[in-house]
């Protein structure tokens, strides 16, 4: 009887074990992580311009990381180079504890940092939402701008080139760069867009450029100058048909984005676009532009601006700089930032592996006429060219497209 006993201990113990729901080795490691940031302080540094960037880290960003882990986020506001200066120092002086555990970076203060090995990483992979959101092979994950980020970066905000125009008046069907050039023939004067120095006229020329070369072109290797020629060929060529059918017949071209609104405005042109997928209810909304203004998707692929975030090499507290960015890159904050009044933009996710229920989720958050399917701007936003091209392409176009006017 005994033995008996013994055996039917011994089978429902292998029993209950074989039920039990497997470790996670991911989600082990990063709690170990979790656990180690708890109750602990942050610094976080910007020198961002945009208030309304600092009241979503100051009151979003500092009450979520608060109830996740109880740390205590502190914003800090200081000039990059006073910053720089600051890791420099730390470096040369081999302090291995230091003042700032977090920053927002973009392309050019990302390069110079990791020249000069002042930053922590790779990390990426060990932040429990980077492996459910972010795939390894998407280009704003891979790179900024043309430098490998090799986990040293995450990608925490998007915006990407939206697209507005008059419904009330096109009737068309304007879903593709075909699509405009054959409007543009059956209604001339009807569409512009700012000259190329102009941010929004860059994006949108950049953008036109990938819809016939792809980025991985501009990213995986330097360019010489007949490379990149060859590359921006075909966009090049696109515009310079189309332009006889602009507004002024392509004589002149706005100088800025504000510009070129007023003619959407005053009805002059038909579409307009802006890298705020909320502008355009805005601007309807305050009766600058027509009640009929609905969002466009002109074409496949739009260059974007992305926002990172990375660790000082020697940040006093890398755990809690994680477990803030774990923070923020989690699907509540992100999803509270696309409708946020100050500082919105897109989840930095990649678009090809969201889930069909967040993607259904997402587009639920804003449900007007005036702003487009929230998961499609995230399926037809790019990866934008890299910055040491910018002035080549706006030469290029002067060269091509100036001449014609």
């Amino acid at each position: 009887m005994k033995r008996f006993i013994i055996v039917l201990v011994a089978c429902l113990t292998a029993f209950m074990t074989s039920c039990e729901k497997p470790v996670d080795p991911q989600e082990k490691a990063w709690q170990l992580i979790a656990d180690s940031a708890a109750e602990t302080a942050v610094s976080f540094y910007t020198w961002t311009e945009d208030r309304g960037a600092w009241q979503w880290f100051e009151q979003s960003v500092s009450s979520k990381v608060k109830n996740a882990h109880g740390i205590d986020f502190n914003v800090v506001k200081l000039p990059y180079d006073q910053v720089y200066d600051l890791l420099v120092e730390d470096k040369a002086n081999e302090r291995t504890v230091g003042k700032i555990d977090l920053l927002w970076l973009n392309e050019a203060e990302f390069k110079e940092l990791q020249q000069k090995g002042l930053l922590y990483g790779p990390f990426v992979k060990k932040l429990y939402n980077y492996q459910t959101h972010y795939c390894d092979d998407d280009l704003n994950c891979i790179y900024c701008g043309d430098a490998p980020t090799d986990g040293f970066l995450v990608p925490f905000n998007v915006n990407t080139l939206n697209y507005f125009y008059d419904k009330d008046v096109v009737f068309d069907r304007l879903n593709s760069l075909e699509s405009l050039a054959e409007f543009l023939e059956a209604n001339p004067g009807k569409f512009t867009y700012p000259e190329p120095s102009d941010p929004i006229g860059g994006a949108f020329v950049r953008s036109v450029i990938l819809n016939f070369s792809p980025i991985k072109s501009f990213v995986k290797e330097d360019l010489d100058e007949a490379q990149l020629a060859e590359l921006i060929e075909p966009g090049m060529s696109y515009l310079q048909s189309i332009s006889k059918n602009l507004y002024a017949g392509g004589e002149t071209y706005p100088q800025t984005a504000a510009e070129m609104d007023n003619l959407f405005a005053e009805g002059k042109t038909l579409v307009t676009m802006s890298y705020d997928y909320m502008y355009g209810d805005k601007m309807s909304g305050q009766s600058i532009f027509p009640y009929g203004t609905h969002p466009l998707f002109l074409m496949k692929h739009n260059v974007n601006k992305v926002n990172y975030l990375a660790i000082p090499f020697n940040a006093a507290n890398k755990s809690g700089a994680m477990a803030t960015i774990n923070t923020i890159i989690d699907k509540e904050l992100q999803m509270e930032k696309v409708y946020n009044r100050d500082f919105r933009g897109l989840p930095a996710y990649s678009a090809n592996i969201l889930q069909s229920s967040l993607r259904s989720q997402l587009n639920q958050i804003i449900q007007k006429r005036t702003v487009a399917d929230i998961g499609m701007l995230m399926e037809y936003s790019s990866h934008d060219i890299p910055e040491k091209y910018h002035a080549a392409i706006i030469a290029a176009w002067r060269d091509k497209i100036q001449p014609q006017q």
